[in-house]
């Protein structure tokens, strides 16, 4: 099976996970983590990495996007 994206979203954060690859995104900041060389997520590599932050922010918000069509049921 291909490796499948992971999204979350909780309060005003925004999160995809890709391969090794973490990004979150909230209202101050945008944080990119190799989870595979820093799961403790000490070092963010969004700067290091623009290329990657933008793609990753392309499928997130794409994501977001999808979700936002679903009607929501009231409880």
């Amino acid at each position: 099976m291909p490796p499948r994206n992971l999204f979350w979203k909780y309060r005003k954060e925004k999160v995809i996970r890709q391969n090794q690859y973490k990004l979150l995104v909230n209202e101050k900041e945008t944080l990119l983590y190799d989870l595979d060389k820093d799961l403790g997520e000490y070092h963010n590599l969004a700067t290091e990495q623009p290329q990657l932050v933008t793609d990753l922010e392309k499928i997130l918000n794409e994501w977001e996007t999808e979700m936002n069509q679903i009607p929501q049921k009231t409880l």
